[in-house]
């Protein structure tokens, strides 16, 4: 029953338009404070994935609550506030920057450690 968004930034600017589009669209739509991201082609996502990234942001507000793994950023899976959609339009369309992890170098982050899971 959700909307399918077309990206609010001309041309292909990568999984950071469809990211600003869902800030954009929930800033308008909704009393959300915060988007989670994550990677639609993934099998196995953590049950806990979005209570960790929201404790996480809840210790450093404004910031976006990242997963990582053995010191790996994995920066499509996320909570992005929506209060940073005006400069990630301004990093996509002023800066001509795609880089997901850029982004959160420059905007500020904490790192939500999830383990690497060994198969049985």
């Amino acid at each position: 029953g959700l909307p399918v968004l077309a990206d609010t930034v001309e041309g292909f600017a990568g999984p950071l338009a469809g990211i600003l589009t869902g800030l954009e669209w929930a800033a308008a739509r909704t009393p959300c404070t915060a988007i989670v991201t994550a990677a639609g082609d993934t099998p196995f996502l953590p049950l806990d994935l979005v209570d960790r990234l929201e404790a996480a942001a809840g210790e450093r507000p404004g910031s976006i609550a990242v997963a990582c793994s053995a010191g790996r950023l994995h920066p499509t899976f996320a909570l992005w506030p929506v209060g940073c959609r005006d400069a990630l339009r301004h990093f996509l369309v002023d800066e001509h920057n795609k880089r997901v992890s850029a982004f959160i170098e420059r905007h500020g982050h904490v790192e939500v450690e999830f383990p690497i899971l060994q198969s049985a």
